[in-house]
């Protein structure tokens, strides 16, 4: 069985800790360990300032929306936005070998969750992002 929840921020920086409280929430809740915990709420905290700043462009007061399903097998994250849509084919990180400043959180992205996918909305984005959860070690 799943359980969905939802959350609602407005485009502006100061909201951001509200989206990372609301991620953390759900996934200790789907029993992640903490250190994957904090690799999810870092990941989603990247594609939220990406939504800010390429679909928005830091205008804020636009609506970012949250929609998190847990079950015991995986953690599903969905964020829609309303802004300028983007072209998948586009969505690449900088190389890794360049040594300077930004660029790399959709690698980042892309490293923690198990799998990423952009739907093209009019207007807007959704991303969806999954985390599975592995079966425990038994000794």
């Amino acid at each position: 069985m799943s359980e969905t929840h939802h959350l609602k921020i407005q485009s502006d920086p100061k909201h951001l800790a509200d989206g990372r409280r609301f991620i953390e929430q759900h996934a200790k809740a789907a029993g992640f360990d903490d250190l994957t915990v904090s690799q999810i709420v870092l990941a989603v905290d990247e594609a939220v300032t990406n939504i800010m700043r390429y679909s928005y462009e830091m205008k804020p007061g636009c609506d970012i929306e949250f929609t998190v399903t847990r079950s015991k097998d995986h953690l599903i994250v969905a964020l829609r936005d309303y802004g300028k849509p983007c072209d998948p084919a586009t969505i690449r990180p900088r190389p890794l070998h360049e040594i300077r400043p930004g660029g790399l959180g959709t690698h980042f992205i892309r490293t923690v969750m198990d799998e990423v996918k952009y739907n093209c909305k009019e207007p807007g984005t959704e991303l969806i992002m999954v985390k599975k959860r592995t079966a425990p070690k038994t000794a």
